[in-house]
């Protein structure tokens, strides 16, 4: 069982399926008026309405809470102590209904899931990471491995906020747009024997060993759609299910790779490879989705609206070693 709200800690003993939540309003409007006759104005009620609610609470918590005396209604001991929890209470109710209620990343522990896909996790997560920590200690992040295409389903359900991914979910209900458009590229290690070739042809491309990644990835299935669209057939060696393995193994063998400029340029001097022109033109797009039903959470705009100047952040550096 979830814990009740820190606000709502103090009706733990109560049986709250057979408790009339409206009521709580009407111990505000006479905790605040400390009058009847004001209360009953305040909600727009009538005096005989507004005490039959008072009597029917008084039942409900068996006190009285409030007393007539010379200062008006005065709240008892047991009102007085439930009154910072019934405000607090109604309070997080009015502004989580509150059609322009602003995220406040301080005071949130709310938890994020995204599936960004294996480069973009690598590229985008620890400046994201960084970015949320100085605002917030309590947000949290969990990161999917799953393609992002694959989790239909779980964003419709809201258990995965957002999904960056090598095509667009069209289905209705789903928003997306185009983050990141690259270039893709032929990686090889530097003593590959092509490594010296100004120009690489479509002979030299089709008839080269690669490294491929695994056909789960949309980026596999797009890529490899358009390149089989052209009429050539490359030789596979070897398939794996990461960005970050396919470059290692590149790296240290006399096979090659397609990847996007992006990637290639971000791990170029780490893993001391060689970037070439691929013999043909070939774009590719990640776009971010997610369900509509998002589209208005202050949240979930928060974090749309962080990731993107982020994702400039990144792409600006990876053009720097271009």
């Amino acid at each position: 069982m979830h814990p009740l709200p820190p606000a709502l800690e103090s009706f733990r003993s109560m049986n709250l399926r057979h408790f009339d939540l409206n009521l709580l309003t009407i111990f505000e409007a006479i905790l605040a008026e400390r009058s009847m006759t004001r209360a009953a104005k305040r909600l727009g009620m009538t005096q005989p309405a507004i005490s039959n609610a008072l009597n029917r609470l008084r039942q409900q918590i068996d006190d009285p809470l409030f007393l007539r005396t010379a200062d008006g209604m005065t709240p008892t001991p047991r009102a007085q102590a439930l009154a910072p929890a019934i405000q607090s209470a109604l309070e997080t109710v009015r502004r989580s209904l509150s059609d322009d209620a602003a995220f406040n990343p301080e005071r949130s522990n709310r938890t994020f899931t995204l599936a960004l896909g294996d480069f973009s996790e690598q590229a985008i997560a620890p400046y994201l990471i960084r970015e949320v920590r100085a605002q917030s200690k309590t947000i949290h992040f969990q990161f999917l491995s799953n393609p992002g295409s694959s989790l239909i389903k779980e964003m419709r359900e809201g258990r995965v906020d957002l999904v960056w991914d090598g095509m667009a979910v069209e289905q209705s209900g789903f928003v997306s747009e185009v983050v990141e458009s690259s270039n893709m590229v032929c990686v090889m290690a530097k003593n590959h024997p092509l490594a010296h070739k100004d120009v690489l042809t479509i002979e030299d491309y089709a008839q080269a060993e690669h490294v491929q990644l695994s056909a789960t990835s949309s980026y596999t299935h797009d890529t490899d759609q358009q390149i089989r669209r052209m009429g050539i057939k490359r030789k596979f060696s070897v398939e794996v299910p990461r960005f970050l393995s396919m470059m290692r193994i590149t790296a240290s063998t006399d096979l090659m790779c397609t990847m996007t400029e992006n990637f290639a340029r971000t791990y170029q001097d780490d893993f001391g490879i060689v970037v070439k022109a691929l013999p043909f033109e070939l774009t590719r797009e990640v776009y971010q989705s997610w369900h509509s039903s998002q589209a208005n959470d202050p949240g979930h705009t928060w974090l749309r609206d962080l990731l993107t100047p982020i994702q400039r952040l990144v792409w600006s550096h990876v053009e720097k070693v271009r």
